[in-house]
C-alpha cells in the first residue's frame, strides 16, 4: 500500500510525481494522426433472403485500395466480399445471416509511410 497525502504536498502529493507535466500544448492524441493500421469503420449487416447484402459507410479518403474489409460469421456459409469500394461493399453469404463487419486502414503499426502497400510484407 502506497502513502498518499491528503493535503496536496508532500511525499505523496501528485505534484511530486509530475502531474502537472501535461506535454505540449500542439500534442494531439486524436485517431487520425495514428500511424498504421486501424479499424476506420465497423458494422452489422442481416442478408436478405437470397443471401445478399449490401453495406454503405462515409466515402473512405485515398480510396478503396488503402482499405481491406472483414467479415465474421457465427453460423451458415463463409460469408465474402465483392464490389468492394470507396463507399460500399457487397456480401454474400447465407440466407437471413447476421455478419458483422469492419473496414480496417492498411499499414505497419510504427511505420512512417502509411501508404497501405502491402508488399512491404515479405513472404518467407
Amino acid at each position: 500500500m502506497g502513502a498518499t497525502s491528503v493535503t496536496g504536498v508532500g511525499t505523496g502529493a501528485a505534484d511530486t510525481y509530475g502531474a502537472g507535466n501535461k506535454g505540449s500544448e500542439r500534442m494531439s492524441l486524436g485517431v487520425h494522426r495514428l500511424i498504421g493500421p486501424r479499424v476506420v469503420a465497423c458494422g452489422e449487416v442481416t442478408l436478405n433472403g437470397g443471401g445478399a447484402g449490401t453495406v454503405y459507410y462515409p466515402n473512405l479518403p485515398g480510396g478503396a485500395s488503402l482499405y481491406c474489409a472483414f467479415l465474421q460469421a457465427d453460423s451458415g456459409l463463409y460469408p465474402f466480399v465483392t464490389n468492394f469500394t470507396a463507399s460500399s461493399f457487397q456480401v454474400t453469404g447465407d440466407d437471413d445471416q447476421e455478419i458483422c463487419w469492419e473496414i480496417v486502414k492498411k499499414g505497419i503499426w510504427g511505420s512512417l509511410e502509411n501508404d497501405g502497400s502491402s508488399s512491404v510484407i515479405a513472404n518467407t
